[in-house]
C-alpha cells in the first residue's frame, strides 16, 4: 500500500451520494477534475471506499486516461483493474508526427465509445480537461492545477448531450502529487525518472455544475470561443477553490 489512509482526507461525500442516486435512475455523470498522478484512479478508489464508504462508484467509475497508462512499464500497474478509456492528450499528438493521423483516429473512437456509455446509461466517468498533469511551478514551488483545455470540456458536454440520457457534471480537486509526482516538464519518450511515496491524499467534490449558469448569454455578444473559455474558467474556479481547501498547494 502507497496511500496513508490514517491522514488522508475525502471532502464532499454527500455529493459522491448525490452521483450515486443519479447512476441509480439511468443517469450519467461526469467528474472534471485535476490530474496529478498516474496512481489516481487507485488512489480514489482507496479513499472513497475506506474513508468516504462509497466502494461501488469508486469500483464501476470509467477513467479517461491518456496513453503512457497503457504504455509506460512503470506506471501501467497503477491502473491495472481499472475501467480505463485510452485517448491521447494534446501535449503528445506530437510526439511522433507520422503517428499524428493514427492518434486522432483512436480518439474519435474513444468519443464514440464514451458516447455509446452515456447512450447506455448509468455511467460515471472521470475526466481531466487539462489533458495531463499538475506539476510544481518553477516559478512559486507551488503545485498548481494545469489549466482545463476549454475545448476538451466542450466535447465532453457535447458527446453527453448527443447520447439523449441525463448527464451530470461535478467538479473534483485531487491532492495525490507526492504518490508518484510527474517529471519537471512534458517529456516526449517514455523512461522518466520517477520516485514513489508513501503518503496521505486529499480529495473533494462540489456542487453539480450548472451549465445554464456559467455559459455566457447570446445577448452578451460574446463568441462561442469566448464563452468556452469562460465555462472552462467556471469550472476549474471550482476546482482550485476545493484544492486550496484541501491543502493542496501545501505538497
Amino acid at each position: 500500500p502507497l496511500i496513508d489512509l490514517d491522514r488522508s482526507v475525502c471532502k464532499g461525500v454527500a455529493y459522491f451520494v448525490e452521483m450515486e442516486r443519479h447512476l441509480e435512475r439511468g443517469d450519467n455523470v461526469v467528474i472534471l477534475a485535476n490530474h496529478q498522478s498516474e496512481g489516481d484512479p487507485h488512489a480514489l478508489d482507496a479513499v472513497m471506499s475506506e474513508i468516504g464508504g462509497i466502494p461501488k462508484l469508486a469500483e464501476e467509475m470509467i477513467f479517461m486516461a491518456g496513453d503512457r497508462v497503457r504504455e509506460d512499464p512503470l506506471v501501467a500497474p497503477f491502473t491495472l483493474g481499472r475501467n480505463l478509456l485510452n485517448v491521447y492528450s494534446k501535449k503528445h499528438l506530437d510526439d511522433v508526427p507520422e503517428l499524428r493521423a493514427e492518434k486522432q483516429i483512436h480518439n474519435r473512437k474513444a468519443v464514440k465509445m464514451t458516447q455509446s456509455l452515456f447512450k447506455e446509461g448509468g455511467k460515471c466517468v472521470w475526466f481531466a480537461p487539462s489533458g495531463g498533469r499538475d506539476r510544481r511551478s518553477a516559478a512559486t514551488g507551488k503545485v498548481e492545477i494545469a489549466p482545463f483545455d476549454a475545448d476538451a470540456v466542450e466535447m465532453m458536454r457535447v458527446t453527453a448531450a448527443r447520447s439523449g440520457v441525463p448527464t451530470h457534471f461535478y467538479p473534483m480537486a485531487l491532492a495525490t502529487y507526492n504518490l508518484l509526482p510527474p517529471p519537471p516538464k512534458v517529456d516526449k519518450v517514455l523512461g522518466e525518472s520517477r520516485t514513489v511515496t508513501f503518503t496521505p491524499v486529499w480529495i473533494a467534490t462540489g456542487p453539480e455544475v450548472d451549465f445554464g449558469k456559467i455559459t455566457p448569454s447570446v445577448d452578451s455578444g460574446i463568441d462561442k470561443v469566448t464563452a468556452r473559455r469562460a465555462v472552462a474558467l467556471s469550472i476549474q474556479g471550482s476546482v482550485e477553490s476545493m484544492y486550496h481547501e484541501i491543502g493542496g498547494m501545501d505538497q
